[in-house]
């Protein structure tokens, strides 16, 4: 072979795999969760005796620990989900519901658990009466993180 032939092949067999990497992490980009490259989705779920009754969503930057990311469950969600029509709400503009009985907390990133906690009864707030942003108030927070094995970071 020459070497010009051996160039010319090399040249196109380059092209071709910068253009399938490009391609792979075009649909990377667009299959994923919708936030830029360096974030990470993460989403909580609220099981009440056996069922989901809520669902929320929080972002961060990939590199946090399961006790660090515990900690932004004090906060509103990014984006939550309607809580269940079953929740005992006191009137439908309630901030404040007490959830009784066994309580199932799940962190995830996808499919790979971050952290998880059961404990017998749940509060979740939230600012107004218009918002799904339901969440722990502090108190809750401690003792859920608790449940969870976790230490809060100072």
């Amino acid at each position: 072979m020459s070497t010009s032939l051996v160039l010319r092949f090399a040249s196109r067999t380059l092209a071709a795999v910068a253009l399938a990497l490009g391609i792979f992490g075009c649909v990377a980009v667009l299959d994923g969760c919708g936030l830029p490259p360096g974030r990470r989705l993460l989403s909580v779920d609220y099981e009440w005796n056996g069922m989901t009754v809520g669902e929320t969503n929080y972002d961060d930057d990939c590199l946090q620990p399961a006790d660090v990311v515990w900690t932004y469950l004090d906060a509103p969600p990014v984006v939550s989900a309607p809580l269940s029509a079953d929740l005992p709400l006191a009137s439908p503009d309630a901030l404040r519901v007490t959830l009784d009985g066994a309580v199932t907390v799940r962190i995830r990133h996808v499919d790979s658990p971050i952290a998880e906690c059961e404990v017998d009864g749940l509060v979740l707030v939230r600012d107004a009466a218009d918002t799904g942003g339901w969440y722990l108030p502090p108190e809750e927070l401690a003792r859920t993180a608790d449940a969870a094995g976790l230490i809060l970071p100072e």
